[in-house]
Order: C-alpha cells, then structure tokens, then sequence
C-alpha cells in the first residue's frame, strides 16, 4: 500500500489497540489492502472490529457535554461517541427516541470489544442509553464498505467517461465549466454537540459554511428578485404578509431569517 484515503474513517477512532509511536490508522490501511484483494478475487478474512460500534473521541470541552458525566469525569477528559444509523429500515424498526438530539456516549475505553459493558448516556439529554430500543448504532464494518466502494464524482476515468465501483487505472479531475465566482468564506468542521436533525449519521465529521460576505448583499439579491417576480405574486406564495413584503422591498427593512426562509422558497417555486 503506497497511498491510501483516510476520507470518514480518518474521523473514526481505531477499533484495535494502538502501541505506542505506532499510526493510529492502521487499521485504515488493513481495510483498503483487504478491499483490494477482494477486488483482485483473493481470499479475504473478516475482521474481528467490523461488529463493533463506529465511534470518535470527544473532548469534554462545555458544559453540556460534561454535565451528564460530572459524577465520574472531568473538564477536558475524553469520551467515546457513537453514530446512529440513519438507514430507513432502522429508523422503522426503531422509532423511539430519547429526545430531540440523540447523541449516545460513554467515558473513553482501550478494548472496543467491551463496548456494550460501558455506561453509554446520551449527549443530548444525560439519558442511559438503551441499545435494545434505541436507534442501532452503525458499525465499522459498515463504514468501511460505504467508504471504501464509493464512486468518487469528482473525478473522472482517464478517458473522461464516468467513474464506476469497477473502474480501473487513473483518474482525471472533472471539468468545470465556471460560470459566476462569489466569495464565501470557508467550512468549518461543526460541534457534533449543536448539530441538527438534518444531518446525516456521519455528523461528527461534518461542516458547515462561514459567510465573509456582506449580509446586506444577499438582501439586495432577494429584494431585486422579489421586485422582479412581483411583490403581491411572491406575498401569496410565501404565506408573508404583503405589507411586510413591501417593507422588506420598498423601505430596506431587514426581516427575520424565517421570513427570509419563506420569501426564498417562494422565489424558488416560481423558478426565479
């Protein structure tokens, strides 16, 4: 193995025991050497991990997330957090939910085997954590076989056709056709411990964008577009009052994001 992806599993805290001065992601490397004599049609072997709860290390960093462990941690200790399985099929099977933000945890641990035997309680609400009625926890194995048989689309094969789960040699970059360029800012990696239900289960690894840009362009854009789609048509569609509408439009009044939210939708209908 000369090169590997550690894209997801990197986030993911080793299922094997790590000695010390040795690469915490090791394992990462057994996983694609192993998909690849799979791939060539060589015997391959489970691993003893692929059962195991997926999981990532936390830093007790705030207050919500150290209040449920107060009585047996500390400030800056470190715990184990689970990812829920967000597959249709589970979610059916089992619906029950102990709040809104379930975030199953428990105080770090070395053998990954041991895993059921740890107080596991949920970041969100301190609850103990039911594995027989909760939401099933996704495995490593798991991971490991969405990640590694993945298609990259940014990329495409050598002779510009489409990348498959079968593809072979080089890749290319996929062209892009640059049409408008406009300043953003950056992603930043989010608080597994703030984010929403949008999220998929891979939300410890997810990220969010900082705007740069002026919030008061983004303003002009939709009052020009609104003006453009007509205010009372856009006040219909939207459910927004259209004396408020005409405020936003007319008198640069600055409205709330919800209402923002609903004028954008609305545009969206009309395909402006």
């Amino acid at each position: 193995m000369r090169k590997y992806s550690s894209l997801v599993l990197g986030q993911l805290r080793s299922p094997v025991s790590v000695p010390r001065g040795s690469d915490p992601r090791a394992w990462i490397v057994e996983a694609w050497t192993r998909e690849i004599r799979a791939a060539l049609g060589k015997p391959i072997e489970p691993f003893a991990w692929e059962t195991c709860p997926a999981m990532e290390q936390l830093t007790i960093s705030t207050w919500n997330v150290f209040s449920p462990y107060r009585a047996h941690a500390r400030p800056f200790d470190f715990l184990i957090v689970g990812l829920i399985s967000q597959d249709r099929a589970d979610i059916a099977a089992r619906p029950k939910y102990c709040c809104k933000k379930p975030r199953p945890s428990c105080l770090l641990f070395d053998d990954s085997t041991q895993w059921r035997a740890q107080e596991w309680r949920c970041l969100g609400c301190g609850a103990a954590w039911d594995f027989d009625t909760f939401p099933r926890l996704r495995t490593y194995g798991e991971l490991v076989q969405r990640t590694l048989q993945t298609v990259d689309r940014k990329r495409l094969n050598a002779d510009g056709s489409e990348p498959t789960t079968v593809m072979h040699g080089v890749t290319i970059p996929r062209p892009v056709h640059v049409k408008l360029r406009t300043r953003i800012g950056k992603e930043i990696t989010v608080d597994p411990t703030d984010t929403d239900e949008d999220y998929t289960a891979e939300m410890l690894s997810a990220t969010d964008v900082l705007e740069y840009r002026n919030p008061g362009e983004k303003l002009d854009a939709l009052r020009a577009a609104v003006r453009a789609a007509g205010i009372k048509r856009v006040a219909r569609i939207s459910g927004v009052p259209r004396s408020k509408v005409q405020v936003f439009v007319n008198q640069g009044a600055v409205p709330q994001r919800k209402t923002v939210a609903k004028l954008e939708a609305a545009l969206a209908r009309l395909g402006a």
